[in-house]
């Protein structure tokens, strides 16, 4: 009876004390983790949760390992105890330090002291303990199982020698076993309530879980891994439902999934070693951010957080900025206090700082639109506004200012401001804005010089003629003759000025032909007479190529360029002139297209144009010297300019003040590949061969007729005339009708009040095709006077014009009927 009565306390204390340091092992291992987890998850998120998480739970830690240590063999315990404790109290230092960098914003230095090597050097020994301390128990519960085992073989004998109290002991042992019972359904109580807290916490947790057991082949090398369990979380994070995946391999539920995540979950599991690592999932086509950490050999947990748009942010910045950084416009961040934070290459380039030069300027360093102490009131603008276009300059290093249009951008992060600049140098886009407005000028001076030319001709028409008329009068007259020669000067002076207004008047493009720039250069060089102080050298390549020009227009263009240099050197000096090729190349930085290009060059050393002057250079009656006769009248450039720039080329000038001038002209090289030889198209010289006959003159200026009408009866022509077209046709159809029809009519061209020659010539050549027509006009470069033979005419007469001219073009006449009539098909011949 007493054997039995002391064996049950014996058991009792015994088997539930050792029941529950198998409880508290579990629990510490449990608890352990999860604050293991919580600070690193509070790092990788900076939730604050995970951190309130990691207090709640720490109480329970500390609780449990002083519960275990003291049920545990107090001579086991002095050594294992100590080791557990060491290592818990240095876990728990570096755990909270890490929640102070997290608290100032510090979340890398926070993960990676909490993924450090002393870290998990402390883990290791923590663990090792902890092993020691269950190690320790199963020893005690063996040693304990085989005391009671002992002493229930003695109680068997006694049972055998004492058999009439055998009774008693089955119902000792009853009581026993009951209580026994009792104490072990507390203690799963007790465990039961620490799974709860176990699965509140999953369920709460923000982020996925997954508890999985890894898979290795026969060597022991991990091939793929089982889910054991997955948090609602997970479910959302994954579209997988845990009904569905548990007790499964994630090769059958997600055969794509990558190698590396199978390596790593296998060496957290085999070695113990946590990871954090993100990376991308082709399954689920999003990057995760995963903590993994070893439950027990085998087994790993995982806690992941989607880090997707993160990345997808991520990805996109860096590509701004790299957008940014190879963009060709210059880039600028600013602070609010104009302090320059960040520059692209491109600003560096533009201004020739070096990128730590501009990181210790401010913006009102480089642009001049925004001065210093302007700055408060354009950031206030600013931030009113969000984004502001505007136009200023920026000064370089070396000093030099150059136009920009700059984008200003208000940004806010959190709680600080920016301003964001993009900066765009309009250099180019001033010149052509320049190039525009001068063209716009010469535009609207061309309609006025158009106007004032054709009347201007029509006057000099007048004067010319009867000054020819009066010489061939009066030809024994010396004086008379000499004085009316002089007047004849003046007159052709006042031609060549219409001439020029004309040029760049509205309309009037050049007749072009294919030729050699070199023998018209050559042509030009050697008419000027430029006096004796003054030296011409020249410099031709010898396989210039061949350009589309129009002889007289460049005649004039060219030469204008070699008097004014000549008017630039009174004192005498060179002029040299240098035609060469040369061709442009996709992406040069050039005015004009790529190809071929003549380039010709006239270069003085003469007193230079003031750089203030170079943007007026090429307007209108713009001029450096003395107006006059003998200076000319402010229009040779203008016209040089408009000619070069009909003919498709570029003109540009540069000057040094007291060093000279020099003036290139670009014009685009043809095709065409023919002899240096072949002469230049031009008019082909005056022949003696007359009409005689009847001839209609048709002008609405009664003094053109008047005049027309003694000129033609002196040259014995038979000379009707008309105001205006209607009138002109309906005498041309009379005389058709009779038997003296008109053998040339002579039309004017523009008519204010009636039908003018371009309307006239059609109707005339529907009543008679093989009429010869020619046209007249003050307007020497209207399209209908260089292309007249497109229009209907035979011959133009540009205004004003001699008694000769007159004669030249009836001869031309004459010569296209003769021609006409040797073409024309004999009876009885094959015709088209």
């Amino acid at each position: 009876m007493r054997i039995f009565t002391f064996m049950r306390p014996l058991y009792k204390k015994t088997e539930l004390a050792d029941l529950r340091c198998c409880e508290l092992n579990g629990i510490i291992l449990h608890l352990d983790e999860v604050l293991t987890m919580s600070a690193r998850m509070a790092a990788a998120t900076g939730n604050m949760q995970w951190i309130e998480r990691y207090r709640h739970f720490e109480p329970m830690l500390d609780l449990a390992i002083k519960e275990a240590s003291q049920l545990a063999p107090e001579t086991f315990m002095t050594r294992a105890a100590a080791m557990t404790d060491a290592a818990n109290g240095k876990l728990v230092d570096m755990e909270k330090e890490s929640f102070g960098l997290i608290r100032t914003g510090k979340r890398e230095a926070a993960s990676a002291l909490l993924f450090s090597e002393n870290y998990e050097k402390e883990k290791v020994l923590y663990r090792k303990g902890i092993d020691q301390i269950s190690a320790g128990l199963e020893n005690r519960i063996q040693s304990s199982y085989e005391s009671h085992l002992r002493r229930g073989l003695f109680a068997v004998i006694s049972v055998v020698v004492v058999v009439p109290v055998i009774s008693i002991i089955w119902l000792l042992v009853a009581r026993t076993l009951n209580n026994y019972i009792a104490d072990l359904k507390q203690t799963q109580e007790a465990l039961a309530e620490s799974e709860k807290r176990y699965r509140t916490l999953l369920v709460q947790m923000l982020n996925g879980f997954a508890l999985h057991e890894i898979i290795c082949d026969g060597a022991g090398k991990p091939i793929d891994y089982r889910f054991l369990e997955v948090n609602s979380a997970f479910e959302g994070m994954t579209g997988l439902n845990a009904d569905k995946i548990v007790g499964k391999s994630v090769l059958e539920v997600l055969p794509q999934t990558e190698s590396y995540w199978i390596e790593n979950f296998g060496k957290v599991a085999l070695t113990g070693e946590s990871v954090q690592m993100e990376n991308y999932s082709q399954e689920f086509d999003k990057y995760f951010e995963v903590l993994a950490y070893s439950t027990k050999k085998g087994q790993f947990a995982t806690v992941f957080t989607d880090r997707t748009e993160r990345r997808k942010a991520k990805e996109a910045l860096q590509l701004t900025q790299f957008s940014i950084d190879q963009c060709s416009d210059a880039s600028y961040w600013m602070g609010s206090d104009a302090r320059v934070l960040y520059v692209n290459d491109a600003a560096c380039g533009a201004l020739g700082y070096s990128r730590e030069e501009l990181l210790s300027m401010t913006f009102s360093d480089i642009d001049l639109g925004i001065p210093r102490e302007l700055w408060p009131e354009h950031w206030s603008a600013l931030k009113r506004q969000g984004s502001v276009r505007m136009e200023s300059n920026l000064r370089t290093k070396d000093g030099q200012i150059f136009p920009v249009e700059t984008v200003l951008n208000y940004v806010k992060f959190g709680d600080t401001e920016y301003n964001c600049a993009f900066v765009r140098d309009i250099t180019e886009r001033k010149k052509m804005q320049d190039e525009l407005i001068r063209t716009q000028k010469l535009e609207s001076v061309g309609i006025l010089a158009g106007g004032i030319a054709h009347d201007f001709n029509n006057l000099l028409s007048i004067i010319m003629g009867n000054i020819d008329l009066v010489k061939e009068e009066f030809k024994s007259e010396a004086d008379i003759s000499a004085l009316l020669t002089e007047t004849e000067k003046a007159t052709f002076q006042a031609k060549e000025l219409t001439q020029q207004l004309t040029t760049f008047s509205k309309g009037g493009a050049p007749v072009k032909n294919v030729g050699s720039m070199k023998a018209l250069v050559k042509k030009v060089i050697s008419s000027p007479n430029l006096g004796s102080h003054l030296k011409l050298e020249f410099t031709l390549a010898s396989d210039l190529w061949l350009v589309e020009f129009d002889e007289g227009q460049m005649k004039h263009a060219i030469n204008n360029m070699i008097v004014n240099a000549a008017e630039s050197m009174p004192e005498g000096g060179k002029i040299h002139v240098q035609a060469e090729n040369f061709s442009l190349t996709a992406g040069e930085d050039m005015p004009y297209q790529e190809g071929r290009y003549v380039k010709i060059s006239i270069r003085d050393q003469g007193v230079g144009i003031p750089e203030k002057h170079l943007p007026f250079i090429f307007d209108p009656y713009f001029s450096t010297k003395a107006m006059g006769r003998r200076k000319g009248m402010g229009l040779g450039l203008t016209t040089t300019y408009s000619i070069i720039n009909r003919h498709d080329g570029d003109i540009t000038v540069d000057s040094v003040e007291g060093v000279g001038t020099t003036f290139t002209i670009n014009l685009p090289a043809h095709e065409r590949d023919i002899s240096e030889s072949e002469p230049i198209k031009g008019i082909k010289p005056e022949e003696t061969t007359m009409l005689s006959g009847k001839i209609l003159l048709m002008d609405d200026e009664e003094m053109i007729r008047d005049l027309g009408h003694r000129i033609l009866s002196r040259l014995e022509y038979d000379a009707a005339l008309a105001a205006e077209g209607n009138e002109a046709i309906e005498m041309y159809q009379k005389a058709m009708d009779s038997d003296r029809p008109f053998e040339v009519v002579i039309l004017d061209l523009t008519v204010k009040d009636g039908l003018g020659g371009k309307d006239t010539v059609k109707k005339i050549l529907k009543i008679n095709p093989h009429a010869k027509v020619i046209v007249s006009s003050g307007y020497s470069n209207d399209p209908v006077m260089t292309n007249f033979r497109e229009y209907g005419f035979i011959e133009a007469l540009p205004k004003p014009y001699k008694v000769k001219d007159l004669i030249n073009a009836l001869n031309k006449v004459t010569e296209s009927h003769q021609t006409r009539a040797t073409e024309s098909p004999k009876p009885g011949s094959e015709s088209a």
